[in-house]
């Protein structure tokens, strides 16, 4: 219990720093801010001029009338006899990202579609160097996939998927640079470590304390900013589509997954990363000893994530470029967590999001391990 108890002093200790409300309420509102900025504005559709609200509202009625539809031939003809008035827009997006190579001169149909959607993730096979074990896999996988696919309007949670996770990702990174180094910090700044030494359960059950209360501190806000940005989505978009093929979000995916399970995995990672993300800043609060120093580290890192790419023109070039996918900065990008590249382990296939939670666990759990060593050996030392 007194693990517990020092866990609940370390956590309102933090909640009752300013720099915590200010940076999380100001990521909080930017959340709000674009997704209401995605709506503003005009916009010209069909030769006439619109608001990009209305323009939205009309989008979202034309894709619900369209979901459960079978995108078979008998679609592909309504498509084609419509004229291009706009109703079957949502279907045509789709049909155009299966079918972005598709050169055949007679019109598209139910076959030639999903072929193309094929040579499509060929596509990917090819450029990413992908082992014929690699593809082997993806296309034992494609033959479970129900054909034909059956469109599902899904426009809030592909939103979420496809932007406001990974920006919320990144704004747990630049978060717990700012806010989660103090616990260690603190008590080197105000020279009160060494009181610690004179307790009857210091060091170890008050490190232990203070990394529950960080990494409890990085999950709650991870929580609060993914309800921000989902209220919003699902005030404006509305809740359809749960259930709807991954595969009509990201073409080249071969598992037999929803959108909805898509959004499930990525909420997964999010904590994972913002459990992670917490430790790593404690841990070099502690190394260090300075917040500033492990603020500018955490941030740094972040911006040289996002900014260096490893385009996989060699071998090595192409597992260096998986494994920076693996990095916090990188993990919640779409095209990242749905990579098509696997990770063999003991001979069983595991794909990003597979592979990703069992990489994080390890890596916390090894940075709670150093960091209880660099902790509690400072405190022996008096240093």
């Amino acid at each position: 219990m007194r693990i517990f108890t020092l866990t609940a002093y370390e956590w309102k200790k933090l909640w009752k720093r300013k720099n915590v409300w200010v940076t999380l309420g100001v990521m909080a509102a930017l959340i709000v801010g674009i997704v209401c900025a995605s709506l503003i504005g005009s916009t010209n559709a069909d030769g006439k001029q619109t608001t990009q609200m209305q323009q939205m509202k009309i989008e979202r009625e034309y894709a619900r009338r369209l979901s459960g539809r079978a995108m078979d031939d008998a679609l592909l003809a309504e498509i084609r006899a419509d004229g291009g008035s706009g109703v079957y827009r949502p279907v045509e997006e789709v049909i155009q990202s299966f079918a972005w190579n598709y050169e055949d001169s007679s019109p598209l149909d139910e076959e030639s579609l999903y072929q193309a959607r094929r040579e499509y993730q060929q596509v990917f096979f090819d450029a990413y160097r992908m082992s014929q074990k690699e593809q082997n896999y993806w296309k034992e996988w494609e033959k479970q996939l129900k054909l034909p696919m059956v469109y599902g309007y899904a426009g809030a949670w592909e939103n979420m998927v496809g932007s406001y996770l990974y920006l919320i990702g990144l704004m747990i990174l630049f978060l717990t640079a700012i806010c989660v180094p103090g616990i260690f910090t603190e008590e080197h700044s105000r020279r009160t470590d060494q009181v610690i030494l004179c307790t009857r359960y210091g060091k170890a059950e008050l490190y232990f304390g203070k990394i529950l209360a960080g990494s409890l501190f990085s999950i709650c806000c991870c929580c609060l900013l993914l309800l921000v940005a989902l209220v919003c989505e699902l005030v404006i978009y509305g809740p359809d589509g749960f259930g709807a093929a991954i595969q009509l979000s990201i073409v080249q995916y071969g598992l037999p997954l929803s959108v909805g399970a898509m959004f499930l995995i990525a909420v997964l990672l999010l904590l994972l990363v913002g459990l992670f993300a917490g430790i790593l800043a404690m841990f070099l609060a502690e190394l260090t000893q300075r917040w500033v120093g492990t603020m500018a580290v955490l941030i740094g890192a972040a911006l040289v994530e996002r900014m260096v790419q490893f385009p996989p023109v060699t071998d090595l070039m192409r597992w260096l470029g998986q494994f920076w996918n693996y990095l916090p900065a990188n993990l919640l990008h779409k095209e990242s967590l749905f990579d098509l590249r696997l990770v063999s382990v003991f001979g069983i296939q595991l794909s990003v999001w597979q592979f990703a939670p069992v990489l994080y666990l390890l890596a916390s759990v090894l940075l709670v391990w150093a960091g209880k060593r660099v902790y509690c050996g400072y405190q022996v030392q008096g240093s």
